[in-house]
């Protein structure tokens, strides 16, 4: 423009803006030029208009009047110099508004333990070059200085970016450009950010999903491998635990969990505590070799032993032959253990087990943090049970399965050492009690039956391992008294709570198929159950569950029968808060879930480093979790 300052045109679809200003109409000829009439005065970008050179990003926004916290949080961190040791860059700006409504205060920017989680997310509002308004396209992806890929959005001309909108783009500065937006990004986490960048880099075939090969690969391909076999091993371990499918593959969620994992773990440990002997070639353990037996195995041509010339893999400590390919034989480490549920997988004995454990959904159950004692049959021990996985296919029949295999459990770590001679009686996860006997002359049994230990104490990450000879069936269920309610079983009773304003209580869990029973009687005022279409919603659902009209007495049952979370209300009080809720199996589709995770950020091997003055890297998430309470 004539005053020196850089303005920008958009067109999109025939329609034409200069800065925020809409032509309403063009190409007014003059004797000495033309006229567009606009329908905004356009102001020149705030700043040292004397001296250009001095209108960096610090005092663009201070002049700007609404971002007070921005300036004084680039400052904090630091990233005020960054901004002008280098460039072009182009700064997303979030107002005061924005960060207040996050709750992100003077306070809480000069808290120095912040400090690093803030110099994360401002870096990741500012792009490495200039991006000017009129280049953005709906999807184009975004590059930020955190390595993050954010997404923009273009519709009818607006332009967004992570659920912020763009109020004003294109202010002009010295060293790049501002764009002032209403929110602070919605940015994912570190891990995420960390898993959407291993997808996309290492993901060859683009089906969303990475092997472990791909994985190596990448690797390679970034000049970053493995310093060693402990370290490969580790994360080796670290990848099979995060495949909660089991299906060598990691998806996108998968991908978070590796990511986190291979940020939290180091290279093997010294000790002989949780290790096990791991094949990285075949994937397999070696259950209950110690670490000598492990790094013992050597592969031998033509060794002569006993009269006998061997060929294959030979173990230096146990004497035994192995009939293995030299990869194989070489490929055995002495590293950390991973999860029951792989080191079950691993053993090459328990495939059956494993199977059994997917078809009851328990996999999950035991691959967490939480430790467990599982004693373990073997194939040949299912096979002589006659356990027909195929058969148990309804929910009462899987619900029949997951009983069987939960006693087989038990909480906490059990070691063999743990145990003294004579019979000791604990309580299994199904709620039955089971027997273990330990004698000179039999060693350890399991159960009425005397399973016998075959091999005790494989380590997992999240407790041990005892192998069994047979598949231990729990004691029968003897009958129980329920609660009888209008001749069915009540899976949960709900009445009035004591301040006559409240159900109790207010939030139940129940499995699919069971009965949720309303009763209360002579109550001083009337209630009754209606169906409202969310939580603490007051919009009732037209020809919903209901137990009529509202009563001092009420005796109302509902059997539900599919996976859902019913939502309802007392009709007199809902505007009192009087609401219910019933979360029925896994919730189904209107279940909500709100992630709450603040992550401190280490570097991590095997994934691209950032940007070198920015080797702070965390993320603040600011999310809340309704609490449900009774009276």
């Amino acid at each position: 423009m004539v005053n020196g300052d850089n303005a920008t045109f958009t067109v999109n679809n025939g329609s034409v803006m200069i800065e925020n200003a809409n032509v309403t109409t063009a190409d007014v000829m003059s004797s000495n030029g033309i006229i567009h009439v606009i329908d905004t005065v356009l102001m020149p970008p705030a700043g040292n208009t004397d001296d250009p050179a001095e209108n960096d990003f610090i005092a663009v926004a201070e002049s700007t009047g609404v971002h007070t916290l921005l300036v004084e949080a680039l400052t904090t961190t630091g990233l005020d110099f960054a901004l002008d040791v280098e460039g072009p860059y182009t700064l997303f700006a979030p107002t005061d508004a924005a960060f207040g409504a996050i709750g992100v205060d003077s306070a809480f920017i000069q808290n120095e333990s912040n400090t690093e989680d803030l110099a994360f997310v401002l870096a990741s509002h500012v792009v490495d070059g200039e991006v000017y308004a009129a280049n953005v396209t709906d999807g184009m992806a975004v590059p930020v200085l955190t390595e993050i890929m954010l997404t923009a959005s273009v519709t009818d001309g607006a332009v967004s970016i992570a659920g912020a909108n763009v109020t004003t783009a294109d202010v002009m500065t010295s060293n790049g450009i501002i764009h002032v937006i209403d929110a602070v990004f919605d940015l994912p986490t570190e891990y995420e950010a960390m898993a959407a960048y291993l997808l996309g880099a290492g993901d060859t075939n683009d089906d969303g999903m990475i092997t472990w090969e791909e994985f190596t690969a990448f690797l390679e391909d970034e000049d970053d491998g493995f310093e060693d076999d402990a370290a490969e091993s580790v994360s080796w371990a670290n990848f099979n635990q995060s495949d909660a499918n089991m299906d060598g593959m990691l998806d996108s969620d998968e991908a978070v969990v590796f990511a986190e994992l291979e940020s939290t773990t180091g290279s093997a440990s010294d000790g002989d505590e949780d290790m096990i002997c791991y094949n990285l070639v075949s994937h397999t353990i070696v259950p209950g070799a110690d670490q000598a037996t492990c790094e013992a195995y050597m592969y031998v041509e033509d060794m002569e032993m006993g009269g006998t010339t061997y060929t294959g893999c030979y173990n230096t400590v146990t004497h035994a032959f192995a009939n293995l390919s030299e990869t194989e034989c070489d490929g055995f480490v002495w590293t950390d253990a991973v999860s029951l549920a792989m080191t079950a997988g691993a053993t090459g004995i328990h495939v059956s087990l494993v199977a059994a454990l997917n078809a009851a959904n328990l996999v999950e159950t035991i691959s967490g943090d939480t430790q467990y004692t599982i004693f373990a049959p073997t194939d040949e021990a299912f096979a002589a049970a006659g356990i027909d996985l195929d058969a148990f296919s309804t929910e009462a029949e899987i619900a029949a399965l997951a009983d069987i295999l939960l006693y087989h459990v038990v909480a906490n770590t059990t070691k063999s050492s743990d145990l003294s001679e004579g019979t000791t009686t604990v309580t299994a996860v199904n709620g039955d009690e089971l027997t273990i006997h330990v004698s000179a002359a039999s060693g350890v049994t399991v159960g009425a039956s005397m399973a016998n230990v075959t091999i005790a104490d494989i380590p997992a990450s999240n407790g041990v391992i005892h192998v069994i000879d047979q598949v231990l069936m729990p004691p029968a269920d003897e009958p129980t008294v329920t609660d009888a309610f209008d001749g069915v079983t009540c899976a949960a009773t709900i009445g009035i709570g004591p301040s006559g304003y409240a159900f109790s209580p207010s939030l139940v869990n129940i499995d699919v198929g069971e009965t949720v029973c309303w009763t209360w009687e002579n109550e001083s005022m009337p209630h009754n159950v209606k169906e409202v279409d969310g939580y603490q919603s007051t919009t009732y659902v037209e020809n919903g569950i209901t137990s009529g009209e509202a009563m001092t007495t009420v005796a109302f049952h509902h059997t539900f029968t599919e996976a859902t979370t019913f939502y309802y209300a007392c009709e007199p009080h809902i505007g009192l808060d009087m609401f219910g809720e019933v979360v029925v199996g896994d919730g189904g589709d209107d279940v909500n879930e709100v992630v709450d995770d603040v992550e401190e950020s280490e570097d991590t091997p095997g994934f691209v480093a950032t940007t070198a003055f920015l080797a702070m890297v965390g993320a603040v998430l600011f999310a809340g979790r309704r609490t449900e309470t009774n009276e």
